[in-house]
């Protein structure tokens, strides 16, 4: 219990993010974990899903533009799973439609795309899946489709 008490991180959203951006490789990756255990713990309230704020959503959506897949592709996938799930659906979905059925984005990335609007729940993802269900009709792009399919139901639409 001790060690549990210990090991729970009490820094705000904002304040992962800060050092997120000001961290080495080592920190940012145990900075990538706290902030995945506050999307968690979002929890729903009355069936709804929850959100993290305008302004925090703004400040992850800043990161990612920030974050290039060639320094550092890990922490990319996060962000976009992060930001995918918790971020305002008004401010995200676009960001990530444009992720999942860009063509020079990795696989990885466009899945991360993909699973973080399924995950959100919202009502906006639904014409953003159908998109990417429509723009991935080869069967090259079955996986991606796979998991759009999912999201939808996910979303129960």
């Amino acid at each position: 219990m001790f060690f549990r008490a210990s090991a729970e991180d009490d820094r705000s959203v904002e304040e992962l993010i800060s050092d997120i951006e000001s961290g080495g490789t080592h920190a940012r990756k145990q900075d990538m974990y706290a902030l995945a255990v506050k999307v968690r713990d979002l929890a729903a309230k009355d069936g709804k899903p929850a959100y993290f704020s305008d302004a925090v959503t703004a400040k992850l959506l800043q990161l990612l533009e920030r974050v290039t897949e060639k320094e550092d592709e890990k922490l990319r996938e996060y962000l976009i799973a992060a930001v995918g799930r918790a971020g305002n659906p008004e401010l995200t979905v676009p960001v990530m439609t444009a992720i999942a059925t860009g063509p020079t984005c990795s696989l990885e990335d466009r899945v991360y795309a993909v699973e973080g609007l399924a995950l959100s729940r919202s009502p906006h993802a639904i014409e953003a899946l159908e998109r990417v269900i429509d723009s991935n009709d080869q069967p090259e792009g079955w996986d991606l489709r796979w998991v759009a399919l999912a999201a939808l139901a996910n979303i129960g639409h």
